[in-house]
């Protein structure tokens, strides 16, 4: 579309001549146009970054992963997960669509690696159950793994749902 294309590039010279609020109207304006353009997500989410908006960096940065994902650029929605988490390093949804990016790749190996983790992470803040669904999970796709159903049992006998010995 060549609006998209002339609304980025004029944001970026809006950038260039420092008028931030105009770069964000045009970004917006390309994303509005382009609901999928992952240039117009990313460069909005740069800009915001510039500006010290962490928190609307990282939900530009997780509409950006929604946008490659749906373009099917994986490596750039595992790149931009990897952003977040460098923001946010507890951020539970940005290692939920980790597994998710993982399950559509196809990757069974990361995608147990990166489920375990967040199983932990979960148990850590409190979340036992998803901690329990994940490690479900773990379990069917992996059930000769006997690491995954030593860490489901010791969920389990944590909360109380199985007796200890």
């Amino acid at each position: 579309m060549q609006v998209v294309s002339d609304l980025l590039q004029d944001a970026k010279a809006a950038i260039g001549s420092r008028d931030w609020d105009l770069a964000e109207q045009l970004f917006r304006r390309a994303l509005d146009s382009d609901a999928l353009n992952a240039a117009a997500c990313s460069g909005l989410a740069e800009l915001l970054a510039m500006r010290g908006r962490f928190k609307e960096v990282v939900a530009t940065y997780s509409q950006l992963v929604e946008i490659l994902v749906k373009i099917q650029d994986y490596a750039g929605a595992l790149g931009t997960v990897d952003r977040i988490l460098g923001l946010q390093p507890q951020s539970t949804a940005a290692r939920q669509s980790k597994i998710e990016i993982y399950a559509k790749l196809n990757d069974r190996g990361a995608w147990l690696q990166h489920t375990r983790e967040l199983a932990r992470i979960l148990i850590e803040l409190g979340h036992g159950d998803q901690s329990i669904e994940l490690l479900k999970a773990a379990e069917v796709a992996d059930c000769e793994n006997l690491e995954i159903g030593l860490e489901l049992a010791e969920v389990y006998v944590s909360y109380g749902l199985i007796a200890d010995g």
